[in-house]
C-alpha cells in the first residue's frame, strides 16, 4: 500500500512541470546557438540574468569576442559564477550598482558605470523642466 499525501502530488506536480519547462529552455537554448553561429555577432548582450543565462550557454565554444551584460538594480548577485562565466564586461547604471557587484565579488576591473537614461550633472540643479529637455 502507498501512502499519498496532498504534497507528494504537489512534488509530483512540480517535477513534471520542470521537466517540460527544461525540455523547452533546451531547445529554445539550441535556437539561439544556430543563430548565434550563423550571425556570429562581435557584442553579445544580456539584458537581464535570464538571457545572460540562456544566451550564456548558447555561446559557449563560439568566437565571441565580447560578451556583456547590462545591470540596473542594486539587489545581490544570485549567481556570481554564471556572470564570470559567461560576461566579459558588466554595465552598471549606477555607483550603487558597481559596488554591490563589486562586493559580490565581480571582479572589478570589467565593471564599467554608464549612467542609464539621465545626465547627473543636469539632473543636480534640480530643475525638472531643464532636465527633460
Amino acid at each position: 500500500m502507498v501512502l499519498r499525501f496532498p504534497i507528494n502530488e504537489a512534488i509530483d506536480s512540480a517535477a513534471r512541470a520542470a521537466r517540460r519547462w527544461e525540455r523547452f529552455w533546451c531547445a529554445a537554448v539550441w535556437q539561439v546557438r544556430r543563430f548565434l553561429r550563423g550571425f556570429r555577432p562581435d557584442v553579445l548582450h544580456y539584458n537581464d540574468p535570464h538571457a545572460m543565462r540562456a544566451a550564456g550557454y548558447a555561446s559557449l565554444g563560439l568566437q565571441i569576442p565580447g560578451r556583456v551584460a547590462a545591470r540596473r538594480v542594486d539587489f545581490r548577485l544570485k549567481s556570481v559564477g554564471c556572470y564570470r562565466a559567461f560576461c566579459d564586461g558588466l554595465v552598471c547604471v549606477s555607483r550603487a550598482v558597481v559596488d554591490v557587484c563589486r562586493q559580490d565579488g565581480f571582479p572589478a576591473d570589467q565593471l564599467h558605470l554608464v549612467h542609464d537614461g539621465a545626465d547627473p550633472l543636469r539632473m543636480q540643479a534640480g530643475d525638472r523642466l531643464r532636465g527633460r529637455h
